[in-house]
């Protein structure tokens, strides 16, 4: 779905507690194993790729894993954009 509205030129990084969901992987799409809640995995994607235009945060929809999503992306370069949604729990935005 992120590549068809982005972009056939759109890199797609994605974190799934499900391995199932691995099987999307192809060229421009790669999927991580683990949560959001994991700061090794976090750092591990961080140290992996220059940088991220783009932050969507669908995940657990803990207001504590969606906090430390965000501390530990804000580290990255100026440009990184976070947006986290959580479903009926109101919108946060990190620049």
């Amino acid at each position: 779905m992120w590549k068809a509205y982005f972009g056939h030129g759109a890199r797609v990084i994605g974190i799934d507690i499900d391995p199932i969901c691995k099987a999307h992987d192809e060229v421009g799409i790669e999927i991580f194993t683990g949560s959001q809640d994991d700061p090794a995995l976090i750092n591990q994607i961080i140290d992996r790729y220059d940088a991220f235009d783009i932050i969507i945060d669908d995940g657990s929809h803990i207001m504590r894993h969606v906090y430390d999503s965000v501390v530990v992306f804000e580290k990255r370069p100026q440009g990184t954009r976070q947006t986290s949604i959580t479903t009926g729990m109101g919108y946060a935005e990190q620049e």
